[in-house]
């Protein structure tokens, strides 16, 4: 059923070639498949992907494969190992390397690290052509293909898809990365993130979370699937049993996520249940710590065995316990058999510091396989993690009926994704879909609907010739970070400003500054007639846990005593109004990806009063808003509708 490519109808020998001879060899399969169609914005029609029974062929064809592979060819299958996604020449040492991974160690699967769109496509069309079975191809795309690769579209942060309350906003945005990501040739992408960050005490990835409420997280986790595999991607929903409220680990230790049995029903679990239900082919398993759950210990931390963390000899403490991605309760009795999920478990990578120290990369193989994992991600090594899982299974340490069992799943999903009609891409397709303009519209359309107004009451929107002659806009951030973007945070609302305010200054502060730079810093906030202040997530990953600088609190402060209009905004973390309680005006942006830019643009036609103000706080912030406040603006915002939170 799997065959490669003659060496006459080899992909690649350049794009002409390239896109004849996949044109060709894909033509007598029109009939048969119905592939090859071309709809004006999305190149080539894909297979949805569902967790549908096979047929009887396909059946046969599994069983055939079980019987006939070797041990090791069935391991080799539950491999993803990375890799970058850029030019690399055919006898080069880097494509060696590769070729060597998928014709002899004949591993199932890869995952892309980074590059950009047309490498990807070149080389993963290359490395497609060398495997007997074809490759699933994962990648990170929570919030777009540009996430990792130069050239993809990039949308917001959950939270900000959250911010909106309409979790058709996630399926659309879902289906665009997958129409990107199938375009290049990544047939799955781990996403979505269905943690649910409810505890302030436990910011995590918060901007990643689509809020607090299990039920809604729930309905956009659904919606976020149902797009993605309708496109004909593998959604991978993540980090099982779910991260959001997890403390974070020590260099030795993994996150520890302290809730018991009931907790979990009534939390972490319920968008994880949604997403079984919705038919999701893959979930991630979270390197999480569960001790009230599977009070387990874990093996002992090994002396010398924590470089990664640049301590020599570390020593965990004595209560540290196994992670779900150890044998354990997690996987196997709490997703298997309590959740019913019968897709691929993945892990997350196996590279990650604590792994590390508590075990060795064989070992940590052999663990999460033992724990019920199906595909092992990113391994230091997949030769050795082949071997180790293999000598394992002789020992008897592994049943081979649960190799066999994750390899008929893998084999089950790549029929059910249509690879083998559909492993090669089209390179000429590329740029119709990737980076369309609906998918730009559909990134900008989705920030600006995210806007969470928390306070205006000085009534600074709209800020207009008519109302305002001169305004000053202070940017905080880490200038270090901020020196690495590939614009400089602020630029793009200050140009946004001054198509409504003829004078408009701008200030750049750093969070970290000391009291010799706040003395040189030219801020008179008293001889604006509106100020704007906007603080970026890097600029303190907890503020209102107090780590803003004392001469930067003092210039805050005293623009938000003096001026008599003054707007802060939070391009990341809603929390900042903790560390300044007393601001009148409080504006949520959630933030862009590095490198996406449309946060600002959209903030400054909000503030100009183009565009309405609608969105709703997904996370709540403790003693000032719960989650579901915003006050709402509506056009002409010249007219301030702004009105209180029932």
């Amino acid at each position: 059923m799997f065959k490669p490519l003659p060496p006459s109808a080899r992909p690649g020998r350049s794009s002409g070639v390239l896109l004849l001879t996949i044109a060709i060899w894909i033509s007598p399969l029109q009939v048969i498949f119905g592939i090859g169609q071309r709809p004006a914005e999305t190149g080539r029609r894909r297979t949805p992907y569902a967790q549908r029974p096979l047929t009887g062929r396909e059946q046969r064809w599994v069983a055939e494969q079980t019987v006939k592979a070797s041990l090791e060819e069935k391991i080799g299958q539950m491999i993803m190992a990375p890799v970058p996604a850029r030019f690399m020449n055919l006898q080069g040492p880097e494509f060696g390397r590769l070729r060597e991974l998928v014709l002899n160690v004949r591993v199932g699967g890869l995952v892309i690290t980074s590059g950009n769109v047309y490498e990807a496509a070149i080389l993963l069309n290359r490395l497609q052509e060398l495997a007997k079975i074809p490759l699933l191809v994962g990648a990170d795309l929570e919030n777009g293909v540009g996430r990792l690769l130069d050239g993809g579209t990039l949308f917001p942060w959950n939270l900000a898809v959250g911010a909106t309350g309409d979790p058709g906003r996630a399926r659309i945005e879902a289906e665009a990365i997958a129409k990107e990501a199938r375009a290049i040739g990544i047939n799955m992408m781990f996403a979505p993130v269905a943690d649910v960050s409810s505890s302030p005490d436990c910011p995590g990835s918060q901007l990643r979370s689509y809020g607090d409420e299990p039920s809604q997280v729930a309905r956009f986790v659904s919606a976020f699937i149902e797009g993605a595999q309708r496109a004909g991607v593998i959604a991978t929903v993540k980090y099982f049993p779910g991260a959001g409220n997890a403390r974070e680990g020590s260099p030795v230790e993994f996150p520890l996520l302290e809730a018991d049995r009931d907790s979990l029903e009534r939390v972490e679990l319920v968008p994880f249940r949604a997403a079984v239900a919705a038919g999701v082919g893959a979930v991630m398993a979270g390197h999480l710590r569960l001790p009230r759950f599977d009070p387990a210990p874990a093996p002992a931390i090994r002396a010398g065995q924590t470089a990664a963390s640049g301590q020599e000899d570390a020593v965990a403490p004595g209560d540290v316990t196994r992670p779900a991605t150890f044998p354990g309760k997690v996987l196997v009795g709490m997703l298997r058999e309590r959740l019913g999920f019968g897709g691929l478990v993945v892990t997350d990578v196996l590279s990650h510091p604590a792994m590390m120290a508590q075990a060795d990369p064989e070992e940590a193989a052999v663990l999460a396989v033992q724990a019920g994992a199906d595909l092992l991600l990113a391994p230091v090594d997949p030769a050795a993690a082949i071997g180790a899982v293999r000598r394992a299974v002789e020992r008897g340490g592994i049943p081979a009926s649960r190799i066999d069992r994750s390899f008929e799943r893998i084999l089950a999903a790549k029929l059910r994704l249509g690879l083998p009609s559909d492993r090669f891409v089209e390179v000429y397709d590329i740029d119709e879909i990737v980076r369309s303009q609906l998918h730009v519209r559909a990134a900008i359309e989705t920030t600006a609907a995210s806007l969470t107004l928390l306070r205006d009451e000085r009534m600074v929107i709209p800020i207009t010739r008519e109302r305002y002659k001169r305004a000053l806009h202070v940017t905080v951030t880490d200038r270090g970070t901020a020196a690495e973007a590939s614009a400089k945070p602020g630029d793009a609302l200050t140009a946004g400003l001054r198509k409504s305010i003829d004078r408009v200054e701008s200030r750049v502060l750093d969070w970290s500054m000391t009291g010799s730079d706040g003395d040189r810093v030219d801020l008179r906030p008293a001889d604006f007639d509106v100020v704007i202040v906007s603080v970026y997530p890097w600029a303190s990953s907890r503020p209102g846990s107090g780590e803003f600088s004392g001469p930067l609190r003092e210039l805050i402060g005293e623009s938000i005593r003096s001026a008599a209009k003054v707007m802060v905004i939070s391009f990341g973390d809603p929390d900042l109004i903790q560390a300044f309680p007393d601001i009148p005006g409080y504006l949520c942006a959630y933030g862009d990806p590095p490198g996406a830019g449309m946060a600002e643009v959209a903030v400054a036609k909000a503030l100009r009063g183009d565009v309405p103000i609608a969105g709703k706080l997904p996370v709540s912030i403790p003693r000032r808003f719960p989650s579901g406040s915003g006050l709402e603006t509506t056009r002409p915002a010249r007219q301030n509708t702004a009105q209180p939170p029932e």
